[in-house]
């Protein structure tokens, strides 16, 4: 059986319930491939509907009457909600009174399909649903419009983020989607950040003699700050003052970050002590405000670009330089990155050439130091890689000694 979570909504919507129970479906995928599929998940509702066309893009709209403060300003007629999803991409919007687009993806975009869904079930048999234009009751308008609020609080106002991108050097792209950063990173809208090239992810499994498939697409670097909820900060590339909520201010926070590792994450070109001292010195005479919280940064997970190895700890854990004394020449020299298990293999894979090298190799003993090299062979046994690794690094160097 396969994973119904790694196909597209698409295919889910496609596919054929061939048996059920009372909590689960069997459903066969497009590909023909089948699984089971609990009833109350979000799979499991998706694989369960039979109405909705998965080729036609649906558009719908209704009168939302929640009391807040909207409805106070508009008063009793309510605000009027519009959205429309196309399936193949899996995107959609959602707008308020013909203003305010907010893009739907994800769980977001599940909720809106439930919606429309409901529009089929209640209609009767003699009425058709024309899924070009969904009329919305007021109950599915309102929870349409809290989806639409919660978009709006996750998400950054992009017309006053934007005007902060002059101050940011490693800013090679904005886009709808959010920020690039050095053609590697995507920060997005909602203050998250993924790798520009999509590539598979994996993660040491529990028995921890391997790896596995990740599920989802992960951020590439999980970051935590301690931001305030509302801030004042000025715009250094053009003297501007705005008041930036705590979203804003970790998007910010993140980009500066992302847009200069080595000075917040320098790792690897400082031993822990130094880099915490210089960091404190620094943070104590900072000005910036966003500087300031992205000092304050504490890395929870991320994902090497090159291999899709998902890290559930900080960047410091094993570094070459730190944890074996490694010297920067070697580090450059290495195909994969010192931050990741497979930098730590192709150092294993080269212990032959590196200890007959006619530079130093450690900082601090012999390049033919064998309880150094037993260390970082007993280490790397530890330490496993996706399959794509041992493939490259065999190319490159044929069969491990």
């Amino acid at each position: 059986m396969t994973d119904p979570s790694d196909y597209s909504i698409q295919s889910k919507l496609r596919a054929e319930v061939i048996d059920k129970t009372p909590v689960t479906y069997l459903a066969r995928f497009p590909d023909g491939q089948t699984a089971s599929v609990s009833k109350t998940s979000t799979d499991g509702m998706l694989v369960g509907i039979d109405d909705i066309d998965p080729f036609v893009p649906i558009h719908g709209s209704g009168l939302a009457l929640l009391e807040d403060e909207y409805i106070d300003k508009y008063g009793a007629t309510g605000l009027e909600l519009s959205f429309e999803v196309d399936l193949s991409d899996e995107s959609g919007t959602i707008s308020v009174d013909d203003t305010n687009d907010v893009p739907i993806t994800g769980s977001n975009l599940a909720t809106v399909i439930r919606i429309v869904n409901e529009v089929f079930e209640a209609a009767d048999e003699e009425d058709e649903v024309n899924q070009r234009r969904i009329d919305l009751t007021r109950d599915q308008a309102d929870r349409l419009y809290r989806t639409y609020k919660r978009i709006l609080e996750s998400r950054v106002r992009e017309e006053v983020i934007n005007d902060f991108s002059d101050r940011f050097y490693g800013v090679t792209e904005v886009t709808d989607e959010g920020w690039v950063i050095q053609d590697t990173y995507l920060v997005t809208y909602e203050a998250e950040n993924y790798l520009v090239d999509e590539k598979e992810t994996f993660e040491v499994n529990n028995n921890r003699n391997g790896v596995t498939r990740t599920d989802g697409v992960p951020q590439a670097v999980k970051m935590l700050f301690d931001a305030p909820p509302m801030a004042v900060v000025e715009n250094s590339a053009n003297g501007s003052e705005y008041t930036l909520s705590e979203n804003e201010l970790e998007f910010l926070a993140m980009v500066q970050v992302l847009t200069h590792p080595g000075e917040y994450l320098g790792v690897e070109s400082f031993e822990e002590e130094v880099y915490n001292a210089i960091t404190r010195a620094v943070h104590d005479t900072e000005t910036d405000q966003i500087a300031k919280i992205a000092r304050d940064v504490s890395i929870k997970h991320y994902v090497d670009p090159e291999t899709g190895l998902l890290h559930h700890h900080s960047l410091d854990k094993h570094v070459l330089t730190s944890s074996f004394k490694v010297r920067p020449w070697v580090i450059r020299d290495l195909e994969f990155s010192s931050f990741d298990h497979a930098g730590l293999a192709e150092l294993a894979w080269r212990e032959q050439e590196l200890r007959n090298a006619d530079r130093d190799v450690f900082y601090d003993t012999d390049n033919d130091d064998g309880e150094r090299w037993g260390r970082i062979q007993s280490i790397e046994g530890d330490a496993p890689c996706p399959s794509h690794v041992y493939q490259t690094l065999t190319a490159k160097y044929g069969p491990q000694r």
